[in-house]
């Protein structure tokens, strides 16, 4: 009798059983170059309707440097959001 429920269990395990996928785990994505960014104040106008900021392609752009217009803001705490 327990060799045959040790049978059905080897059974039950081949059934079941998958390998691994060989290319487990995934090789990471290629990096991609920043084309391009914006900036808002306050209110996210939306995808691709803030004001654009000028930017030289590359992987890093840890040094990007842009001129924030603040003319039209009242006194107050404000969010900035590149």
């Amino acid at each position: 009798m327990k060799s045959f429920f040790i049978t059905i269990l080897c059974i039950g395990m081949l059934l079941y059983a998958h390998a691994q996928d060989p290319q487990y785990p995934a090789p990471a994505p290629t990096l991609q170059n920043v084309t391009a960014a914006e900036y808002f104040v306050d209110a996210d106008p939306g995808i691709g309707a803030a004001t654009a900021i000028v930017v030289t392609p590359a992987l890093n752009v840890n040094n990007l440097s842009a001129s924030i217009n603040v003319n039209g803001l009242s006194t107050g705490v404000h969010r900035l959001v590149l």
